[in-house]
């Protein structure tokens, strides 16, 4: 991906200011007294908690991230307590709605949030990306990627899950497959406006038929044409529309914080049960236990609230 901004880069606090006095506003008109009572009115109350000047959330989370990974209880306290309820509660938008400044995040991370959202919840994303960075992601997504890896993305941005015909997606798909030539754009329309479960059908249906996984297939067939993000992207979507689950356990199984920090706070809330079983299947120990042993501090309590119980 190229000129990639990172969301997790750790920057320099910003020192908190003491409230200033208020202006003196008595050569004004009344109008103005009155405008600029309704944005100052703050500095007059008698709360101990003020808005925190050039607040800007996603320094915020990098630095809460970094806090709960090295145990850094104060940090955590400071940037918490000095920051007013409004922006708390954007702190806790921005945190959920996944990735970035910028799109950059790395290209693993990228296709998991987008091959594993609903068309709903993506719209969603893309509503609360322009809002918290007045950007367009697709237009971020376009500028940042190239090639066919681009257009992946852009459909995965737009995903759609239309019901078509299990025979006539099975039929275009294996007749790329003996073509001479590899055609990815044939492979992007149907992997990106079906519905999971019409795809299901469609990819077992083509791997009985080849009597090989689907994803080994698209590596081989693409090895020599496309990117690496490409093969990778194209990989990821097979597998998270065959085992979401299972994917998603899989990459639990690397143990990076940012990793496991992301899939439990982006899935507690829809499927992380089935992914809890997933991971317990692959690897004979449950994810709680396995966080326990793994992480500590603040960090682990974090963690094991969102994991819940034991398996």
């Amino acid at each position: 991906m190229k000129d990639k901004l990172c969301l997790t880069s750790a920057q320099t606090q910003t020192p908190v200011c003491p409230a200033q006095p208020a202006e003196s506003h008595w050569t004004m008109s009344d109008r103005t007294m009155e405008a600029d009572f309704d944005t100052d009115m703050w500095w007059g109350t008698l709360g101990s908690v003020r808005p925190f000047p050039n607040f800007r959330p996603e320094k915020d989370i990098a630095d809460i991230q970094t806090a709960c990974q090295h145990n850094d209880v104060a940090s955590l306290v400071r940037i918490i307590t000095n920051r007013d309820n409004a922006q708390r509660q954007s702190l806790a938008k921005a945190y959920l709605s996944t990735t970035s400044k910028g799109v950059g995040t790395d290209e693993e991370t990228l296709l998991e949030v987008l091959c594993t959202r609903s068309p709903l919840q993506l719209k969603g994303i893309a509503l609360a990306y322009n809002k918290m960075y007045k950007k367009d992601l697709e237009k971020d997504l376009d500028g940042e990627t190239s090639g066919d890896f681009t257009k992946l993305l852009l459909a995965l941005v737009r995903k759609e899950a239309g019901m078509g015909s299990v025979k006539q997606d099975f039929k275009h798909l294996s007749e790329e497959l003996k073509a001479e030539k590899a055609n990815v754009s044939q492979w992007i329309r149907i992997l990106t406006t079906r519905h999971p479960d019409h795809l299901k059908r469609v990819l077992m249906r083509l791997e009985g038929h080849i009597g090989q996984p689907v994803g080994e297939v698209l590596q081989k067939r693409f090895g020599g044409l496309a990117s690496g993000d490409l093969k990778l992207g194209l990989t990821t979507l097979v597998q998270c529309i065959q085992n979401p689950a299972a994917y998603l356990a899989k990459r639990l199984q690397s143990m990076k914080g940012a990793i496991v920090q992301g899939v439990l706070v982006s899935h507690c809330e829809e499927d992380l049960l089935t992914v809890r079983v997933a991971f317990l299947r692959a690897t004979g120990t449950s994810l709680y236990s396995t966080l326990q042993k793994r992480f500590a501090g603040v960090f682990q309590s974090a963690l094991l609230a969102l994991c819940r119980a034991e398996d």
